[in-house]
């Protein structure tokens, strides 16, 4: 019987190698555009992993499949996984409903694609804020509403839409949506990194009963928890990148000469990268609590806390790194030409991704507060 490390070194070792076919960190400085890879995680069964076994899915661990994306933050690879496996079909599984079962299977093959479209303008990431209306029809509900940057929202076939019920409950609902409903529109948004994103406008969206997923506390907590798998699977994310920097950043100060000798010998640039290393190593520490949270049985309350204090300090720990390797580099580090301004790009992308450092930092504190 394969053990869990043996698990997780067999999916990096597929992932790494890959990567290495597939993908090139340095062809984003020549302006081309990023290869799309999911065809590649396809093959490699990843969107299938954490499912099912009764859809068709391979029922690994969380903790066994969250890591691989270290390996795509090192070469700066776009995979969606999180987005389309991690978070959106994640989380029509855990709804649990037999309706599904056709889609679940579509998505272990990764012809359909769901993703979560959870942020609208102006709530920082918190659900409370939810203006997106679910009104009563006769035939189910019609939604209303605008959602704004659905990461892989461009490429996906099906939304999760959480809206507010408008049956006087004030309950908040799930709503399975096809990207070509009538009513929906996205509109493609290019991000800061170079990653895509899309902005749906919802208007009298028709939802017949078996698209409502979730509702009232069930609905809420069900996306909480796919958010914070999400936030974790993305911590590991930000180690891959910091990771990068830091080996960039030190061999650049190696081979960097000024008044006569590499600069990595004054005293000033030693210091520097070594609190860059001391910043990689505290990353992996939260990447890792916030992995076992996901696995423990706590609370959710317990989980949320933990989470929310590994992101709000890994999104310092990725802030440091980054503007560190900026100054180390200097003007050379923010060029198109130069890989330390695209892995900058990203860092600072994924700070604000899912809930930046304040939204966490609040987060923590309300519910140390309250317990």
């Amino acid at each position: 019987m394969t053990s869990a490390r043996e698990t997780r070194d067999m999916l990096e070792q597929a992932v790494e190698q890959m990567l290495a076919r597939h993908h090139s960190a340095d062809a984003l400085c020549e302006g081309k555009p990023k290869n799309d890879l999911w065809e590649f995680l396809v093959e490699l069964g990843l969107p299938a992993a954490e499912l099912p076994e009764t859809c068709g899915g391979l029922d690994v661990a969380f903790t066994d499949v969250a890591p691989t994306l270290r390996l795509a933050g090192r070469v700066l690879a776009t995979t969606y996984l999180t987005e389309f496996a991690i978070i959106g079909a994640w989380l029509v599984s855990a709804c649990a409903s037999e309706s599904h079962a056709d889609l679940l299977k579509q998505a272990t093959m990764g012809e359909v694609r769901i993703a979560l479209a959870f942020a609208e303008h102006g709530d920082g990431g918190d659900l409370a804020f939810t203006r997106t209306r679910a009104s009563a029809a006769p035939d189910g509900w019609t939604l209303t509403g605008n959602k704004n940057l659905v990461v892989g929202g461009d490429r996906a076939t099906h939304f999760v839409v959480p809206a507010i019920m408008g049956d006087g409950s004030g309950d908040l609902g799930l709503f399975l949506l096809p990207t070509d409903a009538p009513g929906l529109t996205r509109h493609e948004v290019e991000l800061y990194d170079g990653s895509h994103a899309a902005d749906l406008a919802l208007q009298n969206v028709a939802c017949v009963a078996p698209t409502v997923l979730a509702r009232g506390s069930e609905a809420r907590d069900l996306i909480e928890l796919a958010l914070d798998r999400g936030r974790a699977a993305l911590a590991h994310e930000i180690v891959g990148l910091i990771e990068a920097v830091q080996e960039i950043t030190l061999e650049y100060v190696k081979t960097r000469k000024q008044f006569g000798q590499p600069i990595g010998a004054f005293q000033t640039m030693q210091h520097r990268m070594a609190d860059m290393w001391m910043e990689l190593e505290l990353a992996r520490s939260c990447a890792q609590l916030a992995t076992d949270a996901i696995a423990a049985s706590d609370s959710a309350d317990a989980r949320q806390q933990a989470v929310s204090a590994a992101i709000s300090s890994i999104c310092d720990h990725a802030r440091l790194v980054g503007q560190s390797a900026v100054q180390a580099h200097g003007g050379i580090a923010l060029t198109r030409e130069y890989l330390v301004g695209h892995y900058f790009k990203r860092l600072a992308m994924a700070e604000r991704y899912l809930g930046n450092g304040d939204y966490h930092l609040d987060r923590y504190v309300a519910l140390a507060n309250r317990n």
